[in-house]
């Protein structure tokens, strides 16, 4: 068989009608990529995909690799249209797609979602949010690996704290921090790390620590900093200040958990996840909060959507999300503050909700017409029902899709009105 080219020998495509900004990866001799802990050596070209097109960011040498979990996971075999992430190899941060600078960027492959939009209508939402202080931001793009288009991707801004991410202060013995609370942490910490002890002297617990009061015990991973470049003075006081604010929390009725956390952002968090039945943040993954230095605990950014947003067989438009969470389980019931806090919030952020997400998802529809086009003519999901969406039924089409998530947006909006 003829030899795959090796990165500098790929040209660049010609332009496509309406196409999105396009983003060429070309791996180190063709090699797949296929792991979440592998890295692959690749080049990137970025242009802004019109039909005179303009190279944004020139081949620049980056280091490639799988993300996420089920997202990755749980792919079936026939369509391999992984997440990715990519990292500079010089560690320069640079401006990707418009976005501020920063040497680690996501590619959200979106697989599983048959309108392509539901994570980004979500960090819209989130964007506009003021009680979120921070949340990703997002460019819709298309991806050309190995010269061969590989479809509709979303570019992502990586969830981390630093100059142009989350701004919070990490030095010193009382630092700020991001932490995730996330049940997965454990076991894949453990299986990782257990093997190079010997070599590294790091442990499992310089990765994560665990609050066995919390349901059977809840797992928090260390975002920023990482776990491993921290002291164990440093570990100790995250755990400690997550440990005593988790103590208040789930008793709340003396509402003392207000001298340690910024209600505005819990508020928000909740209005969110909650109106996207984001079942992840209940208790599960992707649950992120953080600290600045001398501050109070804040929830966020928000994370991953494309499951929910009536993308899975029950999420019903018309009921509440089932808040199996130790911390917002007592806050909806318990706290007077907080209750009061989102029936005042919530008429604030509706007309929010029309103009982030309702609007912008016309917008983004609109956008990527062609491109979803191209899309589903490699990935050929539409009439494919995953298992991972509780088999959801497929509407049948791109347009039916769109549909399908619109009307349940519309009909979640109106509940939401008498539940808030």
């Amino acid at each position: 068989p003829t030899p795959t080219p090796t990165p500098t020998q790929v040209p660049l495509p010609t332009p496509v009608k309406n196409s999105l900004i396009r983003v060429f990866i070309d791996t180190e001799n063709g090699e797949e990529v296929v792991s979440k802990f592998q890295k692959v050596n690749a080049t990137i070209v970025i242009d802004d995909g019109k039909s005179a097109p303009s190279v944004t960011l020139p081949r620049t040498a980056i280091t490639l690799e799988g993300r996420g979990n089920s997202t990755f996971d749980e792919i079936p075999k026939q369509f391999p249209k992984y997440p990715l992430k990519f990292e500079f190899v010089d560690k320069q941060a640079r401006s990707v797609c418009g976005m501020l600078p920063a040497n680690h960027w996501n590619m959200l492959a979106n697989l599983y979602d048959k309108t392509l939009l539901r994570n980004a209508v979500a960090l819209n939402l989130g964007a506009n949010l003021s009680g979120l202080q921070w949340t990703p931001k997002a460019q819709m793009i298309e991806v050309y690996l190995n010269g061969r288009y590989h479809g509709v991707f979303l570019l992502t801004e990586d969830v981390e704290a630093g100059p142009n991410r989350l701004n919070i202060d990490m030095t010193g013995d009382t630092p700020g921090f991001l932490v995730e609370w996330d049940m997965r942490a454990k076991t894949e910490a453990d299986a990782t790390y257990n093997a190079l002890l010997d070599k590294t002297g790091k442990s499992p617990f310089d990765y994560y620590f665990v609050l066995p009061k919390l349901s059977s015990g809840i797992t928090f991973t260390y975002k920023s900093p990482k776990g491993d470049k921290m002291t164990q003075v440093q570990r100790d006081y995250v755990k400690k200040t997550v440990s005593d604010i988790s103590d208040l929390l789930v008793a709340p009725s003396n509402e003392a958990y207000l001298n340690r956390v910024n209600l505005n952002s819990f508020v928000d968090y909740f209005i969110v996840n909650d109106f996207f039945q984001n079942n992840d943040a209940v208790s599960f993954s992707s649950i992120y909060l953080f600290q600045d230095k001398g501050g109070k605990l804040n929830m966020g950014p928000i994370w991953d959507f494309d499951l929910y947003l009536g993308n899975n067989g029950g999420n019903s438009a018309n009921k509440c999300l089932e808040w199996g969470s130790p911390w917002f389980s007592q806050l909806v019931t318990k706290s007077s503050a907080f209750k009061t806090a989102l029936k005042s919030r919530w008429k604030v952020v509706k007309p929010i909700v029309q103009s982030s997400v309702l609007n912008y998802l016309d917008t983004l529809n609109t956008k990527i017409q062609d491109a979803q086009t191209r899309n589903f003519n490699l990935w050929k999901v539409i009439n494919f029902t995953f298992s991972i969406t509780k088999n959801r039924a497929p509407s049948g089409s791109y347009a039916g899709e769109v549909t399908f998530l619109k009307n349940w947006l519309t009909q979640r909006l109106a509940y939401a009105d008498g539940y808030y």
